[in-house]
């Protein structure tokens, strides 16, 4: 295989087309340039543009002294878009403390976007996701999707467990799920 082959030479009438700016070692504009001819194969498979966005929507369910969990089956990876939860904490006194919490595979912490202190008797109304201007009690907004490997996921815990008989969270996920085979 020769140079030409891997090197194009570029001549004047066509630079002068790409009216690159001229410098002062060149003030005229560039004679030629070299340009290097390379032939790149990109296989994308869920491309991001074309595959839809999926809801996870959990209605009031009581919130166990472990928490709750969404989490990214064995053969995907979810992307989370944004996150609407709702908790409401039943009459018993104490102060309870939410926590959003993204966990690996193994149970470690990687981030908790949320720990909030809510009382006895109220309700609130949590929102993270790329919008600031929610009607949300707490907004919080994330500048890239949360990400969870495989069996990674988001757990919703109140890490005081006041009452976890009574005390209710809900939620709604907006994720983009691609799979491995």
């Amino acid at each position: 295989m020769a140079i030409e082959d891997f090197i194009e030479l570029l001549d004047s009438t066509t630079l002068k087309r790409l009216d690159l700016p001229k410098t002062a070692t060149s003030p005229q504009g560039l004679d030629n340039i070299l340009m290097e001819k390379s032939l790149q194969l990109a296989y994308i498979t869920n491309d991001p543009n074309k595959t839809p966005h999926k809801t996870d929507v959990k209605a009031a369910t009581v919130l166990p002294a472990a928490g709750l969990t969404f989490a990214a089956p064995t053969t995907s990876r979810y992307s989370i878009f944004s996150m609407r939860l709702v908790f409401t904490a039943s009459a018993t006194v104490g102060s309870r403390i939410i926590a959003v919490d993204r966990l690996d595979k193994a149970n470690n912490l990687l981030n908790r976007p949320m720990n909030e202190s809510v009382t006895a008797g109220l309700s609130r109304v949590y929102t993270l996701g790329p919008a600031s201007g929610d009607s949300g009690n707490i907004n919080i907004s994330i500048n890239f999707p949360f990400i969870l490997e495989p069996e990674w996921k988001i757990q919703i815990d109140d890490t005081a467990n006041i009452d976890p008989a009574a005390d209710t969270v809900s939620w709604v996920m907006e994720y983009q799920e691609t799979t491995f085979s």
